[in-house]
């Protein structure tokens, strides 16, 4: 089929009156939580008769668990958390479904089966991470768990009994390990002393065959996923010519085969297969369009046709029936939320599901603009800008984000982010650059921002900026550069130290006080912090490329508008202290500057969309002044 007809289901008007009124907040507050707030609907889930489809959807700021009746097309309440919210949710079988959620105790597993009103809770898992919980097709009503809490062993556990049993144990120091569907260790990547070990198996009672390396990059491979079928690991080659490439190892021979290459570009991701259970292909860097490869025929096809029937939006399956004939489709545009979509495959119809923030209409978006620029010694890179919803043709004024440290992936533009749609319907365009440091595009082009991070990544900056003058998208005179984070907000302080072109700088939570060590995010070295130290002249030579980032070396240079911004936590001193740092040796060399310190001491989950919304309108009236 080469396209699916789009057709409309009433989920989205039975669901709206669930959703309860926004909470009282002032004018520009209450605006700005249309971005900020929590999802009305997620995480919608088939059953696996397909009678039945479990979803997440907002109600009174909480995000609570529901279940639409197909048939019937009737919407009841399933579970409400109190003053939590229900984080996941996926069918045991037809009548049983498990969920986690998360309140003042922290996260909780629970399995409910239909037709009751209490769940049973799974104690076992308590607090437990996402990340060590693995599904498997062939295991139903089992999850393989390693609880880090419970030493370094690999448990498998009855949802229906609440009951684990041992398997084996790991690597304590393992990073990260491929399990088989009976959960027993088949590949683990670890750190021992100064050193890297990978090792696998062909079953547990084979030999493990090893190989090492003094880094991470050292390392022929890494592993990355389970492979298409119990006898192979998809890894990725480091040993493969410049850029990431995925490949399949074999567990008996130890032989790896190349599946696919760009040869310009990384692999970036694997596509997780319905239900988050195994992997289905693999995607390569690419601004625009998805690039991706699948390891089966059906997949690469359907993918295709979801391509044809929704332009220029990124898709993936998330959930499916047993027979395959119905399918959630979960689909976004560059930057915005997403929506789902039930796929009919019988009719050939994709019916309407919902939108995560349905509030958000056309009007209110910014679209995605990518672009190619050279740069001033003729390098060809990549970007992409946000717009303002209503930009009608005149350059506006524009925000951009350092490079952070060297090593860093760069954005390609694909999923929703609040805080910069908001920025975009204030008049803002917010543009993202892939520099010279960022991974993603080889190791080449990765390398050449090693130890480059005051200079070179920044001239890339200025010429993306210049090439979007240029094509009078922005106003050049009017460039403002925002740091959110610690590495981020002081490269922020820095970049515009040490260029001209910004009139107004914010800085949020930047770090201070530079060592030695932290000469390991100026490079795109992965060993360890020592090795890295040692490898570039010691201590004392460490310091002295780290010291240039001390915002005392720099901060002479710094001639834009600024805005210091910290939160903190309950009073958590540990930002305020930087804060202080960074305001004395602003007061000390004369430089004006505005201050906002914000405590989100009433933090609940639910809560936290209100004070992002009083965070950024706060960001936003800066800017606004400083540049408008």
């Amino acid at each position: 089929m080469s396209r699916f007809r789009l057709i409309a289901l009433l989920v989205i008007a039975v669901l709206r009156p669930m959703y309860g009124e926004a909470p009282a907040l002032p004018p520009a507050e209450k605006e700005a939580l249309l971005y900020f707030q929590q999802y009305d609907f997620a995480s919608p889930r088939l059953s696996p008769d397909g009678r039945n489809l479990a979803f997440i959807a907002r109600q009174n700021g909480h995000a609570c668990l529901f279940r639409l009746d197909r048939s019937a097309g009737r919407i009841e309440g399933v579970f409400n958390p109190g003053e939590g919210h229900v984080e996941t949710v996926r069918w045991l079988d037809n009548q049983n479904l498990l969920f986690s959620g998360i309140g003042s105790d922290g996260r909780q597993f629970f399995r409910l089966e239909l037709g009751k009103t209490q769940p049973s809770e799974l104690k076992n898992l308590h607090s437990a991470s996402l990340r060590v919980l693995k599904f498997h097709a062939a295991h139903d009503g089992h999850v393989l768990t390693w609880p880090v809490w419970a030493g370094a062993r690999v448990e498998d556990l009855n949802l229906y009994t609440g009951r684990g049993r041992f398997i084996e144990s790991y690597s304590p120091e393992f990073f990260t390990s491929i399990l088989s569907p009976t959960g027993n260790v088949l590949l683990q990547a670890y750190a021992y002393s100064t050193r890297w070990c990978i090792e696998w198996r062909a079953s547990p009672a084979a030999p493990w065959q090893e190989v090492r390396g003094s880094d991470i990059e050292a390392l022929p491979f890494f592993p990355l996923h389970d492979g298409p079928d119990e006898r192979h690991a998809l890894v990725v080659a480091l040993d493969r010519g410049d850029t990431r490439t995925p490949m399949l190892l074999d567990f008996t021979t130890g032989e790896r085969t190349e599946l696919w290459r760009r040869a310009d570009r990384d692999l970036a991701n694997v596509i997780p297969g319905p239900d988050d259970v195994g992997c289905i292909g693999v995607e390569f860097f690419h601004y625009g369009d998805e690039d991706h490869e699948f390891f089966a025929e059906s997949d690469r096809r359907l993918y295709a046709s979801l391509d044809r029937s929704m332009p220029g939006m990124r898709h993936r399956v998330v959930s499916r029936t047993d027979d395959g004939q119905s399918l959630v489709i979960e689909a976004w545009a560059p930057r915005c939320p997403s929506q789902f979509f039930i796929l009919d495959r019988s009719k050939g119809t994709l019916g309407t599901l919902g939108s995560a923030l349905p509030d958000l209409k056309q009007g209110r978006l910014g679209k995605v603009s990518f672009f190619d620029y050279k740069t001033r010694d003729g390098v060809l890179e990549h970007g992409f800008v946000l717009l303002p919803p209503h930009a009608d043709g005149h350059p506006v004024p524009l925000i951009v984000t350092p490079l952070a440290a060297v090593g860093v992936w760069a954005d390609d533009g694909a999923r929703y982010y609040s805080d910069e749609q908001y920025l975009a319907a204030r008049g803002y365009a917010v543009a993202h650059f892939g520099v010279r440091g960022m991974r993603g595009f080889g190791r080449a082009f990765l390398k050449a921002g090693d130890f480059q991070l005051g200079q070179r990544p920044i001239e890339d900056l200025e010429d993306g900026i210049a090439a979007l003058a240029q094509r009078r998208l922005i106003d050049p005179q009017r460039v403002a550069i925002y740091g959110d984070g610690s590495n981020e907000g002081l490269m922020a302080l820095y970049t515009a130290s040490v260029s001209r072109i910004f009139r107004a700088i914010v800085a949020k939570d930047a770090s201070v006080n530079m060592t030695a060590n932290d000469i390991g995010w100026m490079t795109s070295d992965l060993g360890p912090t020592y090795d890295i130290v040692a490898k570039y002249g010691g201590t004392k030579a460490s310091y002295a490329l780290a010291h240039r980032f001390e915002p005392s070396s720099f901060l002479g240079g710094l001639a834009g508008r600024t805005l210091i911004v910290y939160t903190s936590w309950y009073g958590s001193e540990s930002n305020v202290t930087s804060a202080g740092v960074i305001r004395r040796q602003l007061d000390s060399k004369q430089k004006t500057y505005e201050w906002y310190e914000y405590d989100f001491k009433g933090f609940e989950h639910h809560q936290f969309a209100e004070y992002q919304s009083r965070l950024y309108v706060h960001i936003a009236d800066f800017l606004d002044q400083a540049l408008k």
